[in-house]
């Protein structure tokens, strides 16, 4: 597979299997240079729908949508009980993907109570740094992505589930900081 100058593949647990959908994201990106950690063990795209745990937004906007699900990305922007429960539920089940920003505590509470109610496959995505289009100087600017395996919710208490969302990012940020560290 022909590489861009501004991609570099890192490889995975399972071999590589990013594809050249992220490519795209890194030629996308212009100048920046976008470096990829999958511990997911997935073919990209995933068919079919899951919810989405990024650590910053334009996770959300530019990756998610692109290069890892085939179905419609809905990111919610209200994030009460009521709302949450059942509309966003309702696009779970109607085969689109969720996307929730880690760090506030409404939408990672919106988001364990999704898995809770549909138990979808939760994704997390973490990346440390953002994208530059514009930049122009060198050195270029570098992103790390981590993409985390998709686990399932397995405990009934959203306050549980909120902590095992927060260890699992926590330890894939510790792996993008000791990931640029070794580079």
């Amino acid at each position: 597979m022909p590489r861009d100058p501004g991609w570099r593949s890192v490889g995975t647990m399972k071999g590589e299997n990013l594809g050249t959908g992220l490519q795209s994201l890194a030629r996308r990106s212009g100048r920046t240079r976008v470096d990829y950690l999958d511990f997911s063990g997935q073919r990209w795209p995933l068919a079919a729908p899951a919810l989405f745990v990024a650590n910053q937004r334009w996770v959300l906007d530019r990756l998610v949508p692109r290069e890892l699900t085939a179905c419609a990305l809905v990111t919610p922007t209200r994030y009460g009980t009521h709302v949450t429960a059942t509309s966003t539920a309702d696009e779970l089940t109607a085969g689109h993907s969720l996307g929730f920003v880690f760090g506030a505590p409404l939408p990672t509470r919106a988001a364990a109570l999704v898995a809770l109610t549909v138990n979808p496959p939760i994704i997390p995505v973490v990346a440390q740094g953002t994208p530059d289009p514009s930049a122009r100087v060198r050195p270029q600017p570098r992103v790390r992505v981590v993409i985390g395996a998709p686990f399932y919710a397995e405990t009934s208490s959203i306050d549980e589930l909120v902590g095992d969302i927060a260890v699992v990012m926590r330890h894939l940020e510790d792996l993008a900081v000791e990931f640029s560290s070794s580079r």
